[in-house]
C-alpha cells in the first residue's frame, strides 16, 4: 500500500472523533445559546470559558459543567461538559475560536522552531505538553487550573536544571 494512502485511511481514526465530539459540543452550545439568558444567571458569557478558575476560591463554586447541567438539563445533579469550540463560541463567538487556534499554533511553532535550533529538551518538554493540554481541551473544553500546572513543573524542574548546570559548570572552571 502508498504511504499516503495509509495516512489518509489511518486519519479516519483521528478525525471521525473529533468530528463527532465537535458535533456534540456545538449541539449543546446551541441549547446554551439559545437559553443565553438563563446562563447569565449563573455567570457572564464572557468569563464562562474561564469559570472553573474561580472553582479556586473559598466558599462553594459551581463549575462550568454544573452550570450547563442546570441550564441546558434543567437538573441540579447532571453535569455537561462542553468541548473548546462550544466553550469559546459561547464566551467569544467564531472570532475566538479563530483567534484561540490561531495563538496555539503560533506557540507550538515557537516551541518546535525554539527545538529544532537548540536541541534542548525543554522546549521538546514545553511542545509535548502543549500538544497534549491541546488536544485535551479539545475534547474536555474548558479551561481548568490543572491546564496551568503541567507548564509549570516543565518550567521548575527546567530552571533546575539550569541551574545545576551552571553550578557544574562555575565548579568546572575554577
Amino acid at each position: 500500500m502508498e504511504p499516503i494512502k495509509f495516512v489518509i485511511r489511518c486519519s479516519v481514526f483521528v478525525l471521525i472523533p473529533l468530528h463527532l465530539n465537535a458535533r456534540e459540543d456545538l449541539g449543546v452550545a446551541q441549547l446554551a445559546m439559545d437559553r443565553l439568558t438563563e446562563l447569565t444567571n449563573y455567570v457572564q458569557p464572557r468569563w464562562f470559558f474561564f469559570h472553573d478558575m474561580v472553582t479556586l476560591l473559598p466558599g462553594k463554586q459551581l463549575t462550568s459543567g454544573q452550570i450547563l447541567g442546570r441550564v441546558v438539563n434543567h437538573s441540579d445533579t447532571s453535569s455537561l461538559t462542553l468541548g473548546l469550540i462550544g466553550g469559546l463560541w459561547i464566551s467569544y463567538g467564531v472570532s475566538g475560536i479563530v483567534v484561540f487556534f490561531l495563538l496555539c499554533g503560533r506557540l507550538i511553532s515557537y516551541w518546535w522552531n525554539r527545538y529544532i535550533m537548540s536541541g534542548k529538551w525543554i522546549h521538546q518538554a514545553l511542545l509535548v505538553v502543549g500538544l497534549d493540554y491541546l488536544l485535551e481541551l479539545t475534547n474536555r473544553g474548558m479551561f481548568k487550573p490543572m491546564y496551568i500546572i503541567g507548564p509549570i513543573i516543565v518550567m521548575l524542574i527546567g530552571s533546575r536544571k539550569v541551574k545545576r548546570t551552571r553550578e557544574k559548570e562555575a565548579q568546572v572552571a575554577s
